[in-house]
């Protein structure tokens, strides 16, 4: 393994990063890149704050150092990037093509039935941009504002509601 010397990160690589050591104030990590494909019978790793591919093991001070499981886990680590392994991305789930409308914008829509007709000819991504917007308000008097805005760019025939 050739260490790499990162800025505040060093790391040990062969045919790619194996693993990288991060100090913080309470731990020591460190951070095995493909660890996903790491087997962890003990569940030592930690996952990275929801990171797909990276796994870490944190020490603390007085923890007993796993020597043997972390031997193991750098010589499969350099393993996996000799066959140029790679991990499988998770698909994000797809979006519903159903929008939910809030009440009150759905009360102003129906007021104008060319404005309804032209918003429900919207793709799912554009009903979404003007309903997310429109919820996105804090403050009662801002989501009125921003309905009124919206019911004006929809008789514009704006498909989105930013310009406005």
């Amino acid at each position: 393994m050739t260490p790499l010397g990162l800025a505040r990160a060093p790391a040990f690589t062969h045919h790619g990063i194996v693993v990288l050591l991060l100090g913080f104030k309470a731990h020591v990590s460190l951070t095995f890149y493909h660890g996903n494909l790491l087997d962890d019978p003990k569940a030592l790793f930690d996952d990275c704050g929801g990171n797909e591919h990276n796994r870490a093991l944190k020490l603390r001070d007085g923890d007993k150092i796993p020597e043997k499981q972390i031997l193991a886990w750098v010589k499969r680590a350099s393993e996996i990037n000799e066959k140029g392994l790679k991990p499988k991305a998770k698909k994000a789930a797809p979006k519903s093509k159903v929008v939910a409308v809030s009440a009150d914008f759905d009360k102003e829509l129906k007021k104008n039935k060319t404005v309804k007709e032209f918003f429900d000819s919207l793709s799912p991504s554009c009903k979404r941009a003007y309903t997310e917007w429109i919820d996105e308000a804090k403050r009662e008097e801002t989501k009125l504002k921003r309905i009124a805005k919206g019911i004006e760019a929809l008789k514009a025939k704006w498909k989105r509601p930013y310009s406005c």
